[in-house]
């Protein structure tokens, strides 16, 4: 059994170097670019169960994604995280490796 982790991350337009970045820290990545103004629950519900933390890119997906990903994240628990203040790849994805590491430590 694989101990990497995977995170999510929802918004945006750089997914080959989101896999890069993601690789390097140790996590598989699961991408939506969320543009879509037909969110569809099935494919984000899947996203989140399958995810080990979600990553938000706020700017860069519409607000229905961004609120149905909250809302699934929220109901199975799963760690979530915004990028609210353009930090780019590299901002977004230490977010989602922040997030996870504080869960462990609530979780004990």
């Amino acid at each position: 059994m694989s101990s990497r982790k995977t995170m999510a991350i929802i918004g945006g337009t750089q997914e080959r170097t989101m896999r890069k970045i993601a690789g390097r820290v140790g996590y598989e990545l699961i991408f939506d670019d969320a543009n879509s103004h037909r969110a569809k629950e099935t494919k984000y519900k899947s996203i989140v169960e399958n995810a080990d933390v979600i990553v938000v890119m706020t700017g860069a997906c519409s607000h229905k994604a961004m609120w149905l990903i909250k809302s699934l994240a929220k109901e199975v628990k799963k760690p979530i995280v915004f990028n609210k203040n353009g930090f780019g790849v590299s901002g977004a994805i230490q977010l989602g490796v922040n997030a996870i590491e504080t869960s462990k430590l609530t979780n004990v």
